[in-house]
């Protein structure tokens, strides 16, 4: 897909494959996100910020998303947001803190996997599918 310039989604569809949409860079970039349809986060342009804001109505943050993006810190998941996929925060070597609103239901597995300073996750929901996998972190319920 290192050459599709558009994807149309049709409101139907109820599933899209995890890392479906993984290095299909040619796709257009808003605010330094690539998005598939008005739902699917699929990926960040510029690795190097250090704050990312997601468009109002996303339902699922992709797999990898946020990959090494080093100078992430902080996040808040929106509270569009019902699916973060596996890895999507992987290797984020500065963050520091996330807060996953109620509206998350699922957290794949690894979502925040090498995450070597992640010292608090707040989870806004006390009954998501998963829960992160390393606690090497203090997990709280708001």
């Amino acid at each position: 897909c290192m050459t599709m310039g558009s994807v149309v989604i049709p409101s139907s569809l109820t599933f899209i494959g995890e890392a479906a949409f993984l290095n299909c860079l040619s796709l257009p970039v808003e605010n330094n996100m690539r998005y598939v349809g008005d739902r699917y986060l699929i990926g960040v342009a510029d690795k190097t910020l250090s704050s990312y804001s997601i468009k109002d109505g996303i339902k699922i943050i992709g797999a990898l998303v946020f990959q090494q993006c080093d100078n992430l810190e902080s996040f808040t998941i929106p509270a569009s947001v019902e699916k973060i996929e596996s890895r999507a925060f992987e290797r984020c070597a500065n963050l520091k803190s996330v807060t996953i609103s109620a509206s998350v239901d699922t957290i794949g597995r690894r979502a925040f996997q090498y995450c070597s300073n992640l010292e608090i996750v707040i989870c806004e929901s006390d009954t998501p599918q998963s829960q992160p996998s390393q606690q090497h972190y203090k997990v709280w319920t708001a």
